[in-house]
């Protein structure tokens, strides 16, 4: 396990530094912050893994949840793996699928994947290149998931395998005090990923369920 910490606060620092005692635990820190995707960058330069498990900051996990994960990559092609939520209603819900009795469901729809935990193969990584840095908070997820999907790689939900996510308590609390910023930064975001990747417009917000 990596945990990367991104800035400077003494407190995070130390509950990291005490994590990093244990075995198989290492610690890096950004001190000048780079965003998620650059969060992600500096702990994939350090991982020594055959597959990488990228996962925000804020989810509880349950039992065997990486086994599932891990058992859906001997699926073939398949080169993004991601987890069943609990408290969400995105596609990776648990209540979004009434066919929960299904043990992994492929996905055609790369912007329909919720970057909060993804598995990546080794190779799949070193194919499609780092995150984008370029996406700051938000975009990087379905950026990674176009490349994946472009490289005729499957997506994949492993339905058997159960995360909590708590939802971005950050997120909420700049939602809360400045809704016209954070919908002016998703705009840009999800703009910069249609032009990166020369999508349809009218065809990415219909499907993001946004109004321009």
């Amino acid at each position: 396990m990596i945990l990367v910490q991104e800035g400077e606060d003494q407190e995070i620092t130390d509950l990291c530094q005490e994590y990093a005692k244990k075995e198989n635990i290492s610690f890096t820190q950004n001190i000048e912050s780079k965003g998620y995707a650059g969060a992600l960058n500096t702990g994939l330069k350090i991982a020594k893994g055959e597959y990488y498990c990228f996962i925000n900051n804020d989810i509880v996990a349950t039992p065997n949840w990486m086994d599932e994960m891990l058992e859906a990559t001997k699926e073939e092609d398949v080169g993004l793996v991601s987890p069943t939520f609990w408290g969400t209603g995105e596609r990776q819900s648990v209540d979004w699928n009434e066919r929960i009795n299904k043990r992994f469901d492929f996905v055609n729809e790369p912007l329909s994947l919720m970057g909060v935990c993804f598995l990546i193969p080794k190779g799949v990584m070193e194919m499609v290149g780092k995150w984008d840095e370029d996406f700051n908070h938000g975009g990087e997820d379905f950026d990674i998931t176009l490349r994946v999907y472009g490289f005729g790689q499957r997506l994949v939900i492993a339905r058997r395998s159960f995360i909590y996510h708590y939802g971005g308590a950050s997120t909420r609390e700049l939602f809360k005090s400045d809704f016209e910023a954070v919908w002016k930064h998703r705009i840009e975001q999800i703009d910069l990923l249609i032009k990166k990747h020369n999508l349809d417009a009218d065809d990415v917000y219909k499907r993001l369920q946004i109004t321009k």
